[in-house]
């Protein structure tokens, strides 16, 4: 992966690296057009074992129009493992985290499975 400086600028052009949590760096996907002030970002949550390798083309398809949020939650992917066990509030705490970290602001849009 490229780009792990923290001092990325996540809101604009195609951006893919590891970020900071704290505890372990998680892997990050940017693609979009540069995001405006106040205007959503669509985070894509993978389901229980899944990756930012998997829709790729729903991230093409929505990244024609807004930003897109992918990432690899710990321990899948190319994102390190975690300290804590893979809990529902680890992952949310986690992802609120990466979002402080990469200073994406909201508001979010959430697209989910599984």
């Amino acid at each position: 992966m490229s780009n792990s400086s923290e001092d990325i600028n996540w809101n604009r052009g195609a951006r893919q690296g590891a970020v900071s949590i704290g505890t372990h760096k998680l892997a990050l996907n940017m693609s979009g057009p540069d995001r405006r002030a106040g205007q959503p970002v669509v985070l894509i949550i993978h389901g229980l074992t899944g990756t930012m390798s998997e829709w790729p083309a729903a991230r093409r398809l929505i990244s024609s129009f807004t930003r897109v949020v992918d990432y690899d939650r710990s321990g899948l992917g190319l994102s390190e493992e975690g300290p804590d066990p893979p809990t529902a509030l680890t992952t949310a705490r986690e992802l609120s985290a990466l979002l402080k970290a990469a200073k994406i602001e909201p508001p979010y849009i959430t697209f989910a499975h599984s």
